[in-house]
């Protein structure tokens, strides 16, 4: 005889048994004694501290004045529409002359001299600066008119 048909009567002798665990679990409500209700609430709770955080970090960088300088800075180039690639320049700039305010180049044309602050950025980008430059400032550097 097999296996199961040798345990067949202890099984059915139990069956009794685990009924009876059965009519526990289904009258007390749950099997592990709701520790699935705190798990919920405690996921809820860690999503709700998560999106409390990340609201907070938002407000607190947004007080930054490094924040404030890249909008003003975002600011200035979308009233001269100055584009992507121009806007990346003008950045590069910037950094070239150790600002920690890019938009400090549309107020010092003499980051656009050749003495002053173009010894520091790739001689490819220098016909496209000097025409930023005109266009910033609508005039020649030198004081000639454009």
């Amino acid at each position: 005889m097999n296996r199961l048909t040798l345990e067949l009567p202890t099984l059915l002798a139990e069956i009794d048994r685990f009924s009876e665990m059965g009519r526990q679990l289904r009258t007390s409500g749950s099997a592990d004694g709701g520790s699935g209700s705190w798990i919920l609430l405690g996921v809820l709770i860690a999503v709700v501290v998560a999106i409390l955080s990340a609201w907070g970090l938002r407000q607190w960088w947004v007080t930054t004045p490094a924040y404030r300088m890249q909008l003003l800075f975002h600011g200035l180039c979308r009233t001269h529409e100055i584009q992507g690639s121009d806007r990346r320049r003008l950045t590069r700039l910037a950094t070239a002359n150790g600002l920690k305010n890019p938009a400090e180049v549309f107020v010092r044309p003499e980051l656009f001299e050749g003495s002053g602050g173009l010894e520091n950025v790739h001689s490819k980008e220098w016909a496209a600066l000097m025409r930023l430059r005109d266009r910033l400032f609508a005039r020649r550097v030198d004081g000639s008119a454009a």
